[in-house]
């Protein structure tokens, strides 16, 4: 059988032990393992090669802490502060405003661990920043639109007289 690392109620790495040896030292089926070739920590009950050796229903007494570094975060979104600040100034307000308020949140809630949240957050300015520049461009289409038609209708009203 192979050999395997565990981590113990503190969270630090012990091993390697084998496989049929991990009793003897507390690992139970709620405890992660990991041996060369795997991926990931997984729960030692959920390994097939292990699942024969630990008895049903075997609960750990403490449930460990596992150190932030074996657990694996989700990518941290760019919170398009720059961006929101440039619409704000450069295109719509009201629309910036509310792009600034939402890439704002985005460290604040990847700082509480709420990565769900951040990631929404982020997709909003996103969107505030999309609406501003979408704003910004039927503005000036309408000005441009405006500005010919202006000169348009007094150029006609002098050529007449």
């Amino acid at each position: 059988m192979d050999s395997y690392f565990y981590l113990d109620q503190n969270g630090q790495q012990q091993g390697p032990v084998a496989a049929n040896e991990l009793l003897n030292y507390g690992v139970t089926r709620n405890i992660y393992v990991w041996k060369q070739g795997m991926n990931n920590w997984q729960m030692a009950g959920s390994i097939p090669e292990l699942s024969n050796i630990f008895p049903p229903n075997v609960t750990p007494v403490v449930q460990p802490s596992y150190p932030s570094h074996f657990i694996q975060q989700p990518h941290r979104p760019d919170n398009l502060m720059v961006w929101s600040i440039l619409v704000t100034f450069f295109c719509f307000l009201p629309t910036g405003i509310a792009a600034i308020i939402y890439s704002n949140k985005v460290d604040s809630l990847w700082a509480l661990k709420d990565y769900d949240g951040a990631e929404q957050a982020a997709k909003n300015a996103k969107t505030w920043c999309l609406v501003s520049l979408g704003i910004a461009i039927a503005a000036w289409i309408f000005a441009i639109f405006l500005f010919y038609a202006f000169w348009a209708s007094l150029l006609g009203i002098v050529a007449h007289h």
